[in-house]
């Protein structure tokens, strides 16, 4: 009979091999990206920077299969599913605080923003505002323009911040701009219950006021914003 240690080790194989598939992937990615015709510096290597989101859900459905094939093999096998599934909660529940804690920390690594030498909060229209009876603090905040033809030539990614009167932090938004943008779209909009945002696509976005819950805990979780 399986005891949580079994359970335990097998999740920790299984976890390394999801690991040893998306390098692999990762790499024939790359090798193809390098000797295949490209038309454009955006399809060349480093290419999945532009599609890190689309990636990431194919890497997180593929993981959700993964597992739920496991869980469904045990099911057919194991007499109490109920019983098994007690046993692999504590698996469960480390390898996702695992996986939060290490996507926050990755994120947070590669998004870093200095709002002392890049500081955009005047500039596209952020500072103090009442919005509906309520004070927020908008920050914009970047990191230098890029010149790289790989990370996107000419833009800047910035963060954007809302924070309540006492500090507490509300939602966070990271997106990209264009500086010599002299249409304006780039500045925020702000009416009486939504901020309004443009990335260097030209997409508008949206932050809902007062900020969601999901937007709380995307501030802090950015994995799950």
């Amino acid at each position: 009979m399986p005891t949580i240690r079994h359970y335990f080790k097998k999740s920790v194989s299984n976890v390394l091999l999801l690991a040893a598939a998306v390098v692999a992937a990762f790499c024939v990615a790359l090798f193809l990206a390098w000797v295949l015709p490209s038309n454009g510096p955006h399809l060349r290597i480093f290419f999945w920077y532009f599609y890190a989101k689309e990636i990431g859900i194919g890497i997180a459905v593929f993981t959700a299969a993964f597992f739920l094939s496991k869980a469904y093999k045990v099911y057919r096998t194991e007499k109490s599913f109920a019983r098994e599934l007690l046993k692999m909660s504590p698996s469960i529940i480390i390898w996702v605080a695992f996986f939060l804690f290490s996507s926050t920390y990755l994120f947070n690594f590669f998004h870093q923003t200095d709002c002392e030498r890049y500081n955009y909060t005047e500039k596209l229209h952020g500072g103090v505002k009442e919005i509906a009876g309520a004070t927020y603090h908008i920050s914009i905040c970047g990191a230098g323009v890029s010149g790289s033809h790989f990370f996107g030539e000419g833009t800047e990614r910035v963060r954007l911040t809302i924070t309540d009167e006492q500090g507490g932090i509300l939602a966070k938004r990271y997106y990209k701009i264009f500086l010599d943008d002299a249409s304006g779209l780039q500045s925020l909009s702000i009416n009486k219950n939504r901020i309004l945002y443009f990335d260097a696509d030209s997409k508008q976005e949206d932050i809902s006021i007062p900020p969601s819950i999901h937007d709380w805990i995307g501030a802090r979780i950015p994995i799950l914003n």
